[in-house]
């Protein structure tokens, strides 16, 4: 005759399973959150040619520090946003060591624009970026979603730009606080040009972000400007469009 196990023992058995089956859906939504993450760390390691363990070791710091998000609810948990995006980026470009993006961010994030310059763009999805109320973070976020495809696989800036050429480049100097956006509108070489394979450039819009109570310290004789463009803008943006 068979060995039948007694009735609490199934009972104590279906709950067990059921605590089981509890931990190994929270293991797959926290696998999922990584992904996420490491999504976005891999984007903008290949856009800009850096290796992903440094850019994971600067997004582990923002992560602590609470610049980039590290938890939520339910299936959404931990979804990388335009705000991590641009905070990734501004510790990546704008901090020389990994320990040092945190500070990076902190004073990168609330430059703004000094003195408001050009601007031909008020009717683009990405105009706010150049009105001086506007912090570098923020503008930053609004650049990334402007490179978020659409479900027609458009996307704001494309749409915006039409026809024309443009580029955008996003600049971080150091050692000082300081950065730039700048939306140019490309043309074919002029003839009279003697280097013809020049393009000629046209700034349609330009904002300068800077403290104006830290200036360059003349003790200093080396200046550093990483720049990054539509590029990394548009990989980013397909990411997070996932």
């Amino acid at each position: 005759m068979p060995y039948r196990l007694p009735t609490a023992y199934h009972a104590s058995f279906g709950i067990f399973q059921i605590v089981l089956d509890a931990l190994s859906e929270l293991s797959l939504l926290s696998v999922l959150a990584m992904a996420l993450f490491r999504d976005l760390v891999a984007t903008v390691a290949e856009a800009e040619g850096l290796s992903e363990m440094a850019v994971t070791g600067i997004g582990q710091y923002l992560r602590d520090a609470g610049f980039i998000s590290k938890h939520g609810r339910g299936r959404a948990a931990a979804q990388m946003t335009s705000v991590d995006a641009a905070n990734l980026l501004i510790g990546v470009n704008a901090s020389d060591l990994a320990k040092n993006a945190v500070a990076a961010v902190a004073a990168y994030g609330d430059l703004k624009i000094a003195h408001p310059e050009k601007n031909e763009i008020q009717h683009w999805a990405i105009a706010r970026v150049f009105e001086k109320e506007v912090t570098l973070q923020e503008a930053i976020g609004i650049l990334v979603e402007a490179f978020i495809p659409q479900q027609d696989g458009t996307t704001a800036f494309a749409r915006d730009a039409g026809a024309d050429q443009c580029t955008i480049e996003i600049g971080f100097g150091k050692p000082t606080a300081s950065a730039y956006v700048s939306l140019a509108e490309e043309g074919p070489p002029s003839p009279a040009n003697p280097f013809r394979w020049l393009q000629y450039q046209k700034t349609k819009a330009f904002g300068h972000y800077w403290d104006g109570s830290h200036l360059w310290p003349s003790s200093l004789g080396r200046k550093d400007l990483t720049i990054i463009d539509g590029r990394t803008l548009a990989a980013v943006g397909s990411v997070l469009a996932k």
